[in-house]
């Protein structure tokens, strides 16, 4: 189940970030346009990932 919305629009829902987005969030930060503008050196693993989204929704 989706997190919590807090926009929609026509082409974007911002919600907060889930187990399951571990796949989409990988692709992003492995893309070299995107990697670049985020700071992230280095393309990272599918463990890397998990373990920063285990952070973020421990946080809360």
């Amino acid at each position: 189940m989706p997190g919590v919305t807090f926009a929609r629009g026509e082409r974007v829902t911002l919600r907060t970030v889930e187990r399951d987005d571990v796949p989409f969030l990988q692709r992003g930060r492995n893309h070299p346009v995107v990697r670049g503008p985020l700071g992230l050196p280095d393309p990272t693993n599918a463990r890397q990932v998990e373990d920063t989204v285990e952070e973020w929704v421990e946080e809360d």
